[in-house]
């Protein structure tokens, strides 16, 4: 009984001392907000991500035959990015260079 009360006290001594990470999260892009029409004419479901600068950015998983309106943030209007849709099993990707977002563009995929 003693041995368990000793064993006890050790933990929540050591539990007491932990470091704990209180830094928030990630900053959200700042500038404007276009909107992306994505239909997605395959079956499986598409992740959809959009690269500025060399940098990809995911924006969101496309359903099979959907089409969703999928928010696009922080890049500046007229700047020239890729699309780009790789099926949920990888097996597959599509692209599309050079898109000058404005509100509303729409990308049909494939």
């Amino acid at each position: 009984m003693r041995r368990a009360l000793v064993a006890l006290a050790l933990v929540a001594v050591a539990a007491c001392h932990r470091k704990v990470d209180t830094t928030s999260a990630p900053a959200q892009p700042t500038g404007p907000t276009y909107t992306l029409t994505v239909t997605n004419n395959l079956t499986k479901a598409v992740n959809v991500f959009v690269t500025n600068g060399g940098v990809d950015t995911f924006l969101r998983q496309v359903q099979g035959t959907s089409t969703e309106q999928v928010p696009v943030k922080g890049i500046p209007a007229n700047t020239p990015v890729t699309l780009r849709a790789t099926t949920s099993d990888g097996s597959s990707t599509y692209t599309k260079a050079n898109v000058s977002l404005s509100n509303n563009y729409t990308w049909v995929v494939p």
